[in-house]
């Protein structure tokens, strides 16, 4: 019984807490300290890379109309002596892309990131037009809108005395668990856009999968109030108000935050 309630209130869903510094985050000076977090190029309206730096190692993914790509990882060096400046990447890999040295120059100017990537021949200048055969990659940091990084961290939705769902989020991504008598199960994993300027706000989970999970999209509404978090979602039909009672068609489920 438990476990068919955890299956239906997941389908009806279908639909970083602060932590102390590594030592090895406290050590990190200049550049490689100013680079540390999520950056985004964009080529079209719909079609970007984001590139996640934590410490020395960089996580990229594609962003396309399509969803959410396959991630490539790797790790990377700075040379600030060097003037354009160096940095190299190393065994990046993941999904079609396969570097083992990518030997690039770049500036950094605030929340702005200029790179130039010549594989086995480090560029020499910055050079303005379309860059023959290399090309200036311009990366704009990502900045947490107020609810994205207030949802920062681990909630808990109770559905009995002892069956919860439980989602961590990191960024715009999540990771989601139940927890029954039986204990913890597969997680499923999938990322999230907001949009704070509608009313009730949006939330939109997309490509969902895990734990025999696999939602394309969730159109959600949700309300945030300080450790408590509402949400209902509505799959392809959005919900449009939270109203009281059993919520059929959807299901209002009451997330509080895990400190």
């Amino acid at each position: 019984m438990k476990n068919s309630l955890v299956l239906v209130v997941l389908t009806a869903l279908l639909a970083l807490p602060m932590a102390s510094a590594s030592a090895q985050e406290l050590a990190l000076t200049g550049d490689m300290r100013a680079l540390q977090g999520t950056w985004r190029v964009s080529f079209a309206d719909d079609v970007s890379i984001v590139v996640e730096i934590k410490n020395d190692t960089l996580t990229m993914t594609t962003h396309t109309p399509k969803g959410r790509g396959e991630q490539a990882k790797g790790s990377f060096t700075l040379d600030e002596t060097q003037n354009p400046k160096h940095m190299t990447w190393k065994d990046v890999e993941g999904g079609r892309v396969k570097i083992d040295v990518n030997r690039c120059i770049y500036e950094l100017h605030g929340d702005t990131w200029l790179l130039i990537g010549g594989k086995n021949e480090r560029p020499k200048l910055f050079l303005a037009g379309e860059g023959k055969p290399h090309t200036t990659f311009i990366f704009k940091r990502e900045k947490l809108t107020s609810d994205l990084q207030a949802l920062q961290g681990k909630w808990r939705a109770s559905l009995a005395d002892d069956v919860s769902i439980v989602v961590e989020i990191k960024n715009d991504t999540f990771t989601m668990t139940t927890h029954t008598p039986k204990g913890r199960g597969e997680p499923a994993r999938g990322s999230f856009t907001l949009d704070e300027t509608q009313n009730p706000k949006h939330m939109t989970w997309v490509d969902v999968a895990g734990g025999g999970m696999k939602l394309d999209l969730n159109r959600c509404i949700y309300e945030l109030h300080g450790d408590t978090w509402l949400l209902i979602g509505g799959k392809n039909e959005r919900p449009k108000l939270f109203l009281a009672g059993a919520g059929k068609p959807h299901r209002t489920l009451i997330f509080k935050r895990e400190k």
